[in-house]
Order: C-alpha cells, then sequence, then structure tokens
C-alpha cells in the first residue's frame, strides 16, 4: 500500500475512533445491534442507483460494438465494489471498469474516453445534486444561518476543487495530462495493446474530443447520472422509515448529496472511512434525526457497501480470469508447456548408447 493510502487509512480510522468515542456507552450498542432489514433493504435498493449509473456510462459509448446494457452494469458494480471495499483512492474502481471495458472488445481509447466522459459527469451531476441538498436545508429554516455554515462551506469547497479540475482537464488535454502521471505508461498499456505511451495519450485525446462532439449522448449521460444521484435519496428514506424514524424527502435529499459531498473530498481516504459516517450524523442530526438513528443510518449504509462490494470483488476475479484476452493468453500458456513437454519426451535422456555411438 502506498504512503499516501495508508495513511488516509489511518486518518479514517481516527475519526472513526472519535465518533465512537463522542457517542460512546448504549447509543454505540443500539447501533451496532441493528437488525438485518435495513441493511438488506438498503443493499436491495441500491441496485436502482447502480442501473441509473451503468446507463449514465452505456449512453457515452457508441451503439456499434459496445456490451449489452446487463455487461455494463456489472462492471459499474465492479468499479464501485473497488472503490467501497478495497484500500484504494476513489477512482481506482473507475480505472478497473475502464480496463474491464476494453477487454471485452471496446477500442482502449473510446474506452478510457468513456470512463472520463462517464467520471466528469458524474462530477457535474453530484455538484448540481449537492446544490440542491442545499436548497432542501435552507428551505427548512429553522437552525439558522450558523447552522448552515458548514454544510455550505463544504459545497463551496468542492466546487471550487472540482471546478479547478475539470477547467485543468480541458485546458491542458490528455497528452500534457498523461505527461504528468508517472504511471501512465503503465495505465495505457492496461487499456489495451500496442503503440508508444504518448502515442496511447494521442488517440486517448482524439476519442475525448470525439466524445464531446456527441452532445446528444452527453445531455442523456447527465440526465441518466443525476437521476442516479437523486434516486439514493430513497435509501436514506427507506432505511430510516425502518428504523421508525422517518423524515421528509427534502431533509433525506439534505443528508445524502452533503454526506456525499464530503465523502467526494475525502478522497484521499479510501471509502471516506469515518468521514461519511461522521458526516451523516451531522446531518441528520440537523434535520432532527435522533442520534440513536442517525448513528445506525451510518453504519446500515456502511454494511450496505460491504453486502454490494464482497461479491463484486468476487465477480472482478472471475471477470479478470474469463475475458476473451486472458482466456487466450491461458491457452497459449498451456501449449506451449504441451510443445517443452513433448520436445523433453522426444530428447534422448543423457548417456545414451546410441547417441553415444553417433558421436564415436
Amino acid at each position: 500500500m502506498r504512503p499516501s493510502l495508508l495513511l488516509g487509512l489511518l486518518l479514517g480510522l481516527v475519526l472513526l475512533a472519535l465518533l465512537a468515542w463522542t457517542f460512546r456507552g448504549g447509543l454505540i450498542t443500539a447501533a451496532v445491534a441493528v437488525s438485518l432489514a435495513p441493511v438488506a433493504g438498503a443493499a436491495a435498493y441500491r441496485v436502482v442507483s447502480l442501473a441509473l449509473h451503468a446507463r449514465s456510462w452505456h449512453e457515452l459509448l457508441r451503439p456499434e460494438g459496445r456490451p449489452h446494457f446487463g455487461r455494463i452494469l456489472r462492471m459499474r458494480w465492479i468499479g464501485e465494489a473497488v472503490n467501497g471495499v478495497l484500500p484504494v483512492a476513489q477512482v481506482g474502481g473507475d480505472l478497473a471498469r475502464a480496463r474491464l471495458l476494453a477487454r471485452a472488445g471496446v477500442p482502449g481509447p473510446e474506452a478510457g474516453a468513456a470512463m472520463i466522459g462517464d467520471f466528469a459527469t458524474g462530477v457535474a451531476t453530484q455538484l448540481v445534486f449537492v446544490i440542491l441538498g442545499l436548497a432542501a436545508l435552507a428551505a427548512r429554516g429553522e437552525n439558522g444561518s450558523r447552522t448552515l455554515l458548514r454544510p455550505i462551506a463544504v459545497g463551496l469547497v468542492l466546487l471550487v476543487v472540482l471546478v479547478i479540475g475539470l477547467w485543468d482537464v480541458l485546458r491542458l488535454g490528455a497528452r500534457r495530462i498523461a505527461a504528468r502521471i508517472r504511471r501512465w505508461p503503465a495505465m495505457a498499456k492496461q487499456l489495451g495493446p500496442g503503440g508508444h505511451a504518448a502515442g496511447s495519450a494521442q488517440r486517448l485525446e482524439a476519442a475525448l474530443h470525439a466524445l464531446l462532439g456527441r452532445r446528444r449522448a452527453l445531455a442523456k449521460s447527465f440526465a441518466w447520472h443525476l437521476a442516479g444521484w437523486l434516486s439514493q435519496v430513497g435509501e436514506t428514506v427507506l432505511v430510516l422509515a425502518l428504523l421508525n424514524a422517518a423524515v421528509s424527502w427534502p431533509a433525506a435529499l439534505a443528508v445524502e448529496s452533503l454526506s456525499g459531498s464530503a465523502r467526494a473530498l475525502a478522497f484521499f481516504i479510501p471509502g471516506g472511512l469515518g468521514v461519511q459516517e461522521g458526516a451523516v450524523v451531522l446531518l441528520c442530526r440537523q434535520v432532527g434525526v435522533p442520534a440513536e438513528a442517525a448513528l445506525t443510518l451510518g453504519l446500515v449504509k456502511r454494511l450496505r457497501e460491504l453486502a454490494v462490494g464482497f461479491p463484486g470483488l468476487v465477480a472482478w476475479v472471475i471477470a479478470e480470469r474469463h475475458t476473451p484476452a486472458a482466456l487466450r493468453a491461458r491457452w497459449r500458456r498451456r501449449r506451449e508447456e504441451r510443445r517443452r513437454q513433448a520436445a523433453a519426451a522426444a530428447a534422448p535422456p543423457p548417456g545414451d548408447p546410441e547417441e553415444g555411438g553417433r558421436h564415436g
């Protein structure tokens, strides 16, 4: 594990410990004793959001040659599993699904461009989602402007960071960005064989320009991705209803959108560990959810992530081992092994009298 990820993981664990210390005693015990129903309900409901986000990604691929939607949904599920369960930065899953897409037959530059486009669409729609959450929280108007200061600051910081990042992408171009990434040659190799690393960046840039020219596909992708973010509000409504702490849809929108933005800001912490739970508790308390239900909601979201994520990792291992390229490579290795065994069997053993007679 890289030092930066290790530091982020340790920071997340510290935040979790501080949260447990703050709510020590009966509240933590009650939250941990959560029943199976909220976790199962949240895990089942997650299929809705995954399908909507997968549809957004699906729209960015050209109709000719793109995998069917069920396969795209599986890749999206795997990407979320990698981001949520493994100790990687929160873009590791995006790279994993782009690699799977390339190995499914989509040209590497197009797979990379679709992944970048989907990531950018996700950023843009999450900003809209955060603004809607801020508006929902402000519309309550019962806690005063000082209570709103913290979530508004989080939203503004997220806005500034992401706008600067997107501006750099548009200003520098794919080739210059690739030149600044030390691991670019390895990443380019994963997205498809053939060519120099600089050539791969040039082809990726051409694919990005082609994608930007497909305005209708981008508009559809934007709409589907925003629908995916909004659908996640239903998970908060469902879980709190199962915990007998029902809230309104605007309140759930504020909790879901602003806790998600806090996790996005903490991209250096694997899985947003500690940040997500703390943000959920803080925002739930601002909309009137009891502390016990708020803690339980944070725990249910994390358990749902594991319940959905671990099978996704199994699916990733299976997909990596059974892609056509992997099967061809395994077949070549077996064929070469059989040839070596046949050659070894045909060669005369050392000290063979017949072989010695020839040299005599």
